[in-house]
């Protein structure tokens, strides 16, 4: 294999940190060490007639996708846990964790089939077994038929 095929074949997919983020633009960069990638557009989970926004942090692990392997062009994938962004606190199976810097923290444990919202201040709502929380006073029962 010549030197070019074997330079662009490990230029396709690298490993490294958003060091730069533009959200007004939807542009990250991403560093790999010494070398940084030109300002890239990260996946989302829809970008169509429904969108979803949520840019990434910096010092976030990203994979950064170079479909030519000249690093000129390419995109960027988010969300790779690492030491310095740890898992969320309490993660098991069947739990869905969406929680925020300031503390605010939503979960869904399919399993137990119980829903809850935790703010930053400690406010907290939770659902589940026909029952409403909002923690730490008020507990309100849902019946069907509403009976």
């Amino acid at each position: 294999m010549n030197s070019e095929i074997e330079r662009r074949i490990s230029e396709l997919c690298r490993v490294g940190v958003i060091s730069e983020v533009q959200p007004e633009k939807g542009l990250c960069r991403v560093s790999f060490g010494e070398r940084v990638s030109p300002l890239s557009p990260w996946f989302t989970r829809r970008a169509g007639k429904d969108k979803e926004f949520w840019h990434p942090d910096i010092g976030e692990q990203a994979i950064y996708f170079s479909p030519y392997g000249d690093g000129s062009e390419g995109f960027v994938m988010v969300g790779l846990f690492s030491n310095k962004m740890p898992l969320p606190e309490g993660t098991k199976e069947g739990l869905h964790i969406v929680e925020y810097e300031d503390g605010t923290r939503m979960e869904y444990d399919r399993v137990n089939h119980v829903f809850s919202f935790t703010d930053s201040h400690g406010s907290a709502i939770k659902m589940a077994g026909g029952y409403i929380d909002l923690l730490p006073a008020i507990r309100v029962r849902i019946r069907k038929g509403g009976k």
